[in-house]
């Protein structure tokens, strides 16, 4: 157990947004929150030194941080992005970053490797929900098909809407999901959905949201996807990059399609047999609530933070 501390988190999160204000909470039971948006200015200095820091968690720098003498460790957003970006490692150079905390096992030695000559550490931040909201909530399954989030960028996403709102086959409910409307009170509400969909469609890899590095296909961990077997629904989408690294596998706990029509085959065959669903349902459930508490990936997180840093 970590017992003092070392740290002090300078937010750059809307904690009003659940994942958000969920690792923000975790984060602070190791180390001190300021709330300054990841601006480090002279209070935040007199802080550091008065309370013998030893490292500074931040978002993506705003502006050039200086040379306080003590590491400090960004939180990375996209991979897949920023390893197409070396402007991104030189800025991070540049405000002295010497740490990132990646959630994407898939890329991590992608990430060791694009990082390695900016000699800035690598940490892995397996994904955890907060059970308080991603949870069963009891309710009745009276929807078929749910697709929540935004899928403009996402050229699955659009056919998958595009066909199933169309068909009129199966009772298909779809929500959008993006701030501002991003708060507690919305993710409840996105939660419970969920918890009344039989299928819901995950986060889709597709050429058009991911790159490769060096040659290796590298894409995104859909925080979603982990959300959707958390209520106790069963997830639907195409194969991801981290897929098999968190145990996820195709008609055993979720259902993986490469096609709109292979969809509709398995998302009407596990309608007719709501037992073997059921089984699959119950199989992704237990496999997120096991492997992505928040509470013991944080903790875990902070322990290889503190074997460098503390």
């Amino acid at each position: 157990m970590i017992k003092e501390k070392k740290g002090i988190l300078l937010a750059t999160y809307n904690n009003n947004a659940y994942f958000c204000k969920s690792m923000t909470d975790e984060f602070t039971k190791y180390i001190n929150l300021i709330q300054k948006e990841g601006i480090i200015d002279d209070e935040t200095k007199k802080y550091i030194k008065e309370n013998n820091t030893k490292y500074i968690i931040i978002g993506t720098p705003k502006e050039i941080i200086p040379d306080l003498g003590i590491p400090i460790i960004s939180i990375m957003g996209d991979p897949p992005r920023a390893l197409t970006n070396t402007d991104y490692a030189k800025f991070l150079q540049k405000c002295n970053v010497k740490g990132i905390i990646t959630h994407d096992q898939c890329t991590l030695d992608c990430v060791k490797d694009f990082f390695s000559p900016y000699d800035i550490d690598v940490f892995y931040f397996k994904y955890g929900l907060d059970f308080d909201y991603m949870k069963d909530y009891g309710l009745n399954k009276d929807i078929d098909i749910s697709n929540l989030g935004k899928f403009s960028n996402y050229k699955y996403r659009r056919e998958f809407h595009g066909y199933f709102s169309s068909i009129r086959k199966f009772n298909y409910q779809y929500l959008r999901q993006s701030p501002p409307d991003n708060s507690f009170e919305h993710y409840i509400r996105f939660g419970k959905i969920l918890n009344r969909s039989w299928i819901s469609l995950g986060g889709c890899t597709q050429a058009d949201d991911t790159a490769y590095y060096k040659g290796k296909f590298i894409s995104t961990t859909f925080q979603k996807n982990l959300e959707i077997a958390a209520c106790k629904s069963c997830l639907i989408t195409t194969k991801w990059g981290d897929m098999e690294f968190l145990n996820f596998k195709d008609e055993e706990n979720c259902l993986i399609f490469n096609t709109i029509r292979e969809a509709d085959r398995k998302i009407s065959y596990y309608l007719e047999n709501k037992e073997e669903l059921q089984e699959i349902i119950n199989k992704g459930y237990g496999l997120v609530h096991k492997n992505h508490n928040i509470t013991d990936t944080t903790l875990e997180l902070f322990k290889d933070i503190e074997k460098i840093y503390g």
